[in-house]
């Protein structure tokens, strides 16, 4: 495994969340384990599904740069998904 290549996958926790009390999304989680591993084998990198609480975005406009407020902690979508269940 490459240590030094990661691929994170970062969306606020409520687009995971959404998704994850969806029944109509059906069991997804484990398919994209599936592929994330698949890619992880092919591609020689680490890859990490994140869900980002407490946090919000600004839009940079007029030249301003974008922001994220908040805490912005992380925690792992697969955690998040136990915690759900």
């Amino acid at each position: 495994m490459n240590k030094e290549l990661t691929l994170v996958v970062l969306a606020p926790d409520e687009y995971w969340r959404r998704y994850l009390q969806n029944k109509s999304a059906g069991d997804w989680l484990p398919e994209i384990k599936k592929i994330s591993n698949t890619l992880k084998e092919e591609l020689n990198i680490d890859i990490i599904l994140l869900a980002m609480t407490d946090s919000g975005f600004k839009m940079g406009l007029e030249g301003r740069p974008a922001r994220l407020t908040g805490k912005c902690d992380l925690v792992s979508v697969e955690t998040m998904a136990l915690a759900i269940k």
